[in-house]
């Protein structure tokens, strides 16, 4: 029983630290931040009207709104045009530094703070692409995230070395767990739906003119049963393999490789902003990204 013990100690923090390759934790960083800067910057434009107590929502109406309890920086502070501008303008400032890797892990904790307020201030506006964002900036709190391609790194003496950037690096392992369950979920509800079941779901999403009709597609595939249906089921088939595919040494490569092209086939044809773009950042982390320095067994 002892001995059964230690082993299943030694897998699990093998499977947490051994296995996590932080060159991984750092180009996720860097495309994580470069749409969080887009992200932001939309909210910017609109910001007194979304998040204002001038615009369609008082904060008192967005508390009692909130799916969730949650504690939010709305709560202490007045929601006014200036205060909304400032903080969303240091939001915009912290994913910049976020970018450059000036203590990342500091910003990354920042910017989810920031999230959860903002978020929470007008629930109204939210889809799964603003919950993805919200859990990937939790995610980067515990990333080796500073460990190359980073200012920080620059400034620290001594370096950050790879065995303490290993040890910091089982925040890639909860992002890739929260990927492969978004997957298994999508993949289970759609299972449960009758029109993806009979191969018809696609024909509903083609009329839905607010959302697809992105990129121009032949009308003999819209009005062909025969598509519809095999597109359908496709998508079916790719997000039920995925939560599989991609915990799989042999299959990942492949999984991400097809996980990519569906998201930018549904970027195509689809208005989802940015959820496209997050969901691949997610993928991204399952990709080993090796240099001649980092040990073999460093491996996502």
């Amino acid at each position: 029983m002892t001995s059964l013990i230690s082993h299943l100690n030694r897998a699990y923090d093998r499977f947490l630290f051994g296995s996590c390759n932080p060159l991984t934790c750092v180009l996720v960083r860097v495309t994580y931040a470069a749409l969080l800067i887009v992200y932001v910057g939309v909210w910017m434009l609109d910001g007194t009207k979304w998040f204002s107590d001038a615009g369609v929502l008082q904060a008192a109406t967005a508390q009692v709104l909130s799916p969730t309890p949650a504690e939010s920086i709305f709560q202490w502070i007045p929601s006014t045009p200036w205060v909304i501008n400032t903080c969303l303008g240091i939001l915009m400032l912290q994913s910049v530094c976020l970018l450059l890797g000036i203590y990342s892990r500091f910003q990354a904790a920042c910017i989810f703070v920031w999230l959860v307020s903002f978020q929470y201030r007008n629930p109204l506006i939210l889809d799964g692409e603003d919950t993805v964002f919200r859990l990937f900036a939790f995610c980067l709190i515990f990333m080796s995230t500073d460990y190359a391609w980073s200012l920080s790194r620059r400034w620290r003496r001594p370096p950050l070395s790879l065995v303490d950037a290993v040890s910091q690096s089982w925040g890639l392992r909860l992002m890739q767990i929260h990927v492969v369950l978004i997957y298994a979920s999508a993949a289970w509800n759609k299972l449960l739906g009758p029109t993806w079941q009979d191969g018809s779901a696609m024909f509903y999403v083609y009329q839905m003119e607010d959302l697809f009709g992105r990129g121009p597609l032949p009308i003999s595939v819209l009005e062909s049963e025969f598509m519809v249906r095999t597109v359908t089921w496709a998508v079916l088939v790719v997000e039920s393999i995925l939560p599989i595919a991609l915990c799989v040494r042999r299959t990942r490569f492949v999984a991400v490789g097809v996980g990519i092209m569906l998201h930018l086939s549904m970027e195509y044809a689809m208005n989802l902003f940015l959820f496209q773009w997050i969901m691949i950042v997610g993928l991204l982390s399952f990709v080993d990204v090796r240099r001649d320095r980092a040990p073999s067994d460093c491996r996502t």
